[in-house]
């Protein structure tokens, strides 16, 4: 883990335990000596969970901001690029979502934490019309 001053160490709150919302959960850990945090997504099946995708967040120091990706299996989307902050207990992420022919998406991420154990996600669109709620639902801590 970074030190507390460090642009990750918020994501501290993330570590231990997996992350569920109906069939799929998350599974986070501190990797490369606390220079970034690992991802791994995962969705249920009945014979053991499947890895539908995997990526870090990282801080780079030129561009002075927190990076990330997560490259995608089965969800139409290969490559996610993010580029995040936290504000408060809540992370924000703007992101890139391609398909496999190289077409970008532009999407907004929240992630609002309202416990320890418990995290709002939320997955909003950018349309020349403003911001549209595409997805969301609850993230709780097992």
């Amino acid at each position: 883990m970074p030190a507390q001053d460090h642009p990750l160490a918020p994501f501290e709150r993330l570590v231990g335990g997996e992350w569920h919302m109906e069939q799929s959960h998350q599974v986070f850990e501190w990797a490369v000596g606390g220079k970034a945090i690992r991802a791994r997504s995962y969705i249920a099946s009945d014979d053991a969970p499947v890895l539908v995708g995997e990526g870090a967040w990282f801080w780079h120091p030129d561009d002075r901001v927190i990076r990330g990706y997560q490259l995608a299996d089965g969800m139409g989307v290969d490559l996610f690029e993010y580029t995040s902050r936290w504000e408060g207990d809540t992370l924000v992420s703007e992101l890139l979502a391609f398909d496999a022919a190289g077409t970008a998406t532009e999407y907004r991420e929240t992630w609002e934490f309202t416990g320890p154990d418990a995290y709002e996600w939320t997955l909003f669109v950018k349309t020349p019309h403003g911001l549209q709620r595409a997805m969301g639902g609850t993230f709780t801590r097992r």
